[in-house]
């Protein structure tokens, strides 16, 4: 009976989490939260990055001012997200929130988006 239940706890915990794909990234994500080795590093300013079906994507800094531009790329199956340069590990993914961690400089960075 426990093997039963624990069991099934795993099976909930495994299927809750879901995957992104190119279609439910594609729109205007807002950035929630940013940390660098787990301190706070939000910005006074809105960020918001608009993906593109086109795998282009525009970022945003109070929702005007261009701060960057380029191409991405969505490796689906390994959930990891190439913005520019920078690859980042999608780490959660939950309906309308993503959250992406990757290392630069031996700083782990961690940034969670809301979809629009």
């Amino acid at each position: 009976m426990k093997n039963l239940l624990l069991f099934s706890a795993l099976a909930v915990l495994f299927f809750s989490c879901s995957k992104l794909n190119q279609s439910n990234l594609v729109g205007t994500w807002e950035m929630i939260e940013y940390t660098a080795d787990g301190t706070d590093q939000m910005p006074t300013y809105t960020i918001t990055i608009d993906f593109q079906s086109s795998n282009t994507f525009i970022s945003y800094g109070d929702g005007t001012t261009v701060l960057y531009s380029g191409v991405y790329s969505l490796n689906e199956s390994d959930q990891k997200l190439t913005i520019g340069s920078v690859t980042y590990d999608i780490t959660n993914y939950q309906g309308n929130q993503m959250t992406l961690e990757t290392t630069v400089q031996g700083s782990h960075l961690v940034y969670k988006y809301e979809k629009q």
